[in-house]
């Protein structure tokens, strides 16, 4: 446990609000902070900021279904941008969105070795377990396997590690990590699909996967058309240092 007094207060994790309107919140969600309500009525959570911004605008309404649904789920390790609707009608309006592909979202990511090509396309299924857990990526169809696709590019590597900018085109859960992790490559830090060696040689445990863009491409004549062509983005991801050759411009 970790008891932080007034005088570290830097240390305290706090989401940067990146945009707001009517309808949503857009946080800049630091590595290490939960999305989902707290068990504990003291811990500081993406809802739970969330619905504490809304109280205080007036717009938090139970009784009209005016209150925060996550849009862009998150792992408490994973950071970056997490979208937060403010009623039912936005939030069914965001997934709809999702599943039709018209907001691409952009993470960078540090990977374990260098991928075997600089550009490509990740194509496999992947079968999941809720139950269990349990996350198969396969070549073929079965299993009632979902098909996954990812879009990756190597923006710079070293011996070691690459970043990577990656774009899932379709949306699975663990996706990214599975995939990844399927072609030898798995992301830095990440435990379910881990190169543990890796992990404790450069001593990080959670996932160095960092959401850094959006972009609205959702056309016209919907709920979100307001946005169609908007694009928010972080300077600059937060993710363990490697190397100088890794660093951002």
């Amino acid at each position: 446990e970790l008891f932080i007094e007034d005088l570290f207060y830097d240390l305290i994790l706090d989401p940067e609000v990146i945009y707001e309107d009517e309808n949503m919140i857009i946080f800049n969600k630091p590595s290490g902070m939960s999305c989902e309500y707290p068990e504990d009525p003291e811990e500081r959570t993406v809802l739970s900021i969330a619905e504490t911004m809304m109280r205080q605008s007036g717009e938090y309404n139970p009784d009209i279904l005016t209150v925060p649904y996550l849009c862009t789920p998150h792992a408490r390790q994973i950071g970056g941008l997490t979208v937060v609707a403010k009623d039912e009608n936005t939030y069914l309006a965001f997934s709809e969105a999702i599943r039709q592909r018209r907001i691409r979202r952009f993470y960078t990511a540090l990977t374990v070795g260098i991928p075997p090509r600089h550009k490509g396309e990740l194509h496999s299924y992947i079968a999941t377990n809720a139950k269990k857990e349990a996350v198969k990526v396969q070549d073929v169809p079965g299993n009632m396997a979902q098909p996954a696709v990812t879009r990756y590019s190597v923006i710079a590597a070293d011996k070691q590690v690459a970043r990577v900018e990656i774009e899932p085109v379709t949306n699975i859960p663990l996706q990214i990590q599975a995939q990844f992790k399927y072609i030898g490559h798995p992301i830095l830090g990440c435990q379910k699909f881990a190169d543990r060696s890796a992990n404790n040689r450069f001593g990080i445990f959670g996932d160095a996967l960092w959401l850094k863009r959006l972009e609205f491409c959702v056309g016209e004549n919907n709920e979100l058309s307001y946005l169609n062509g908007a694009s928010f983005s972080i300077t600059k991801a937060a993710l363990p240092y490697i190397s100088e050759a890794l660093e951002e411009e």
